[in-house]
């Protein structure tokens, strides 16, 4: 009889241990979670195809505000050789062609170019000046 509280305590400390062990993770369903990763495959390509396309116009409004540059300096090169410096105060002129003409060469400058797209859309690309 002295054995008998020893294998009952063992029974228990068995039982006790084998409710205690957590069950094996449960597999995930491949079919939902493949289904679900393509969702989000497709989401991250429609994501990816306006960005290209917001990129895209961006540095076309950029190449036209350099244009417009270039073109604004040629008129005040032009403006300036007819005589618009001479007046009352042509120094005053001759700094504000100067500023005038140092803003419009920094919007020439660093000029981003779109990336080069593989497949999905048109894209520009410009060298940077």
């Amino acid at each position: 009889m002295k054995v008998f509280p020893y294998a009952l305590v063992g029974v228990g400390l068995i039982v006790a241990l084998a409710t205690a062990q957590s069950p094996a993770p449960a597999r995930p369903d491949t079919a939902a979670e493949l289904a679900l990763l393509r969702e989000r495959v497709d989401a991250l390509e429609r994501l990816n195809r306006q960005q290209a396309l917001t990129i895209t116009q961006t540095t076309r409004y950029l190449e036209a505000q350099s244009k417009a540059a270039v073109a604004m300096q040629e008129a005040l090169a032009r403006s300036e050789k007819e005589g618009f410096t001479f007046g009352i105060n042509p120094r005053s002129r001759e700094i504000l062609l100067a500023g005038w003409r140092e803003s419009l060469a920094s919007a020439q400058k660093e000029l981003p170019s779109a990336p080069a797209t593989s497949g999905s859309g048109p894209a520009t690309t410009t060298a940077n000046r």
